[in-house]
């Protein structure tokens, strides 16, 4: 592992420190934080689930949309 990695580490640790913290300190109960990370999985799963069935052919990027017969006078 190099340095840059441990550093890395460290200071998402020190970080999620900081954030567990200021959670904390708004006194929010066991339940409610569960209940909320469960809301906030569903709303992730919810739009994973809404993107995968969303297939957009790469090909057709960027290609024009055919509007009909063109006339040309």
């Amino acid at each position: 592992m190099s340095t840059l990695a441990v550093v890395s580490i460290i200071s998402l640790l020190g970080w999620m420190v900081l954030a567990l913290g200021a959670y904390r300190a708004h006194r929010v109960g066991l339940r409610q934080t569960i209940v909320m990370a469960l809301i906030w999985g569903a709303i992730f799963l919810l739009g994973v689930a809404i993107f995968s069935v969303i297939e957009i052919d790469s090909n057709e990027i960027g290609q024009e949309v055919p509007t009909g017969p063109s006339r040309i006078t």
